[in-house]
């Protein structure tokens, strides 16, 4: 017969894995969908990221963005994803990967400091990614470069490169440019 503390340990291992699954999507729009490592290496390149910037990812994943970002691009990555689990598996890849310019951040994106950032980058759903393009207008610095995965960011941000055959699009503040 099966102990009852394993039957109650699984049952709270499910219901714990769906607040995860659910939490994102209120509170931010978006569930986690992996970036295929191509087009993570086409968003870098679009955003013509380079050594020494800080590139942050908001709603990280498994952290493939940043870790890119500081393992071939030399710059450092940063990932503010809301999910614990994701969050530890990501600090996990970048460690084994040997990224050592990667920090993995649990937390929400609408809290995060995205002041010091060079290069912002999202792939969230479409009616997100507007309202977070709000946010970023207010809190980034002028010369901030965001790099969306397939949406558009909204009013107040001018698309300044692009790759169509990819869907991504890099994006300056309108004044900017």
């Amino acid at each position: 017969m099966v102990d009852s503390s394993i039957i109650i340990f699984i049952i709270l291992l499910i219901i714990a894995s769906t607040y995860w699954v659910i939490l994102p999507v209120r509170s931010v729009g978006a569930l986690w969908v992996p970036t295929y490592s191509k087009r993570v290496r086409t968003m870098l390149k679009v955003a013509r990221v380079r050594a020494g910037d800080v590139v942050m990812d908001l709603g990280s994943g498994d952290g493939r963005i940043p870790i890119v970002a500081a393992k071939e691009f030399g710059a450092k990555g940063i990932g503010i994803e809301i999910n614990f689990f994701l969050v530890w598996w990501a600090r996990l890849k970048a460690f084994l990967v040997g990224a050592r310019d990667t920090r993995i951040h649990w937390g929400d994106l609408w809290a995060a400091d995205v002041s010091q950032a060079d290069v912002i980058s999202l792939f969230l759903f479409d009616w997100s990614t507007s309202k977070v393009g709000e946010k970023l207008l207010k809190e980034c610095k002028p010369s901030v470069r965001i790099v969306t995965n397939v949406w558009r960011l909204g009013k107040g941000w001018k698309m300044v490169a692009s790759d169509a055959e990819n869907q991504v699009r890099v994006y300056q503040k309108k004044g900017r440019v």
